[in-house]
């Protein structure tokens, strides 16, 4: 069993979804049928495997197809949320070195995809492994998405915010479910980032 919560208060402006996928649960933000926006998270009783992942995605869409209505012509921006990332300084990445930058705090397979978000007026990159079967998944059923890191959705985030402070030194903590990210930064400069896994 799985614990499903629907808020439908929402007010956006963006007529595509956003979906966050994790090892711990799952949540859909969009465009409602009747009201401003939809949203939906599903938590999982324990945490899944990657491959466990899909099997989550076939149950939940089973139960919500009908209320979340995606449809052709809408988009689909998919964030990957696990600890299998990190950031690199846009100068030291090389592209052809994927697996090296995560091969310290990831344990790899020789098949692991490497994806990576170019932030860009930050002059970093995030390198992460995608849960690949679930790009597969949305692909299937949906067809053209894009997809990123929620590490990078996070830090875009704070340099906005951050960047409203002048010289300022911040310590800024993300607490998720079963890990928190901590940064610190300076103006628009990202000085350090670490995660921690925690039960």
């Amino acid at each position: 069993m799985t614990q499903s919560k629907t808020n439908n208060t929402l007010t956006i402006n963006n007529k595509g979804w956003s979906v966050q996928v994790s090892l711990t649960g799952l949540s859909f933000l969009g465009p409602g049928q009747t009201q401003d926006a939809l949203y939906l998270n599903e938590e999982f009783p324990v945490a899944t495997t990657a491959e466990g992942l899909t099997q989550y995605l076939d149950q939940f869409w089973g139960r919500q197809r009908e209320t979340l209505n995606i449809d052709a012509h809408q988009t689909i921006r998919l964030a990957h949320q696990s600890s299998w990332y990190t950031v690199v300084p846009k100068d030291l990445f090389d592209p052809a070195r994927g697996l090296d930058y995560l091969k310290f705090n990831t344990r790899l397979l020789d098949n692991d995809l490497v994806a990576y978000d170019v932030l860009e007026g930050l002059d970093l990159v995030v390198v992460y492994l995608p849960f690949t079967n679930v790009n597969n998944w949305f692909f299937e059923r949906f067809g053209s998405f894009t997809f990123e890191h929620t590490a990078s959705v996070l830090l875009r985030h704070l340099m906005v915010q951050n960047s409203l402070k002048k010289s300022v030194q911040s310590v800024i903590k993300a607490l998720k479910t079963s890990c928190i990210m901590c940064f610190l930064l300076l103006s628009n400069s990202t000085l350090t980032q670490n995660k921690c896994r925690f039960i």
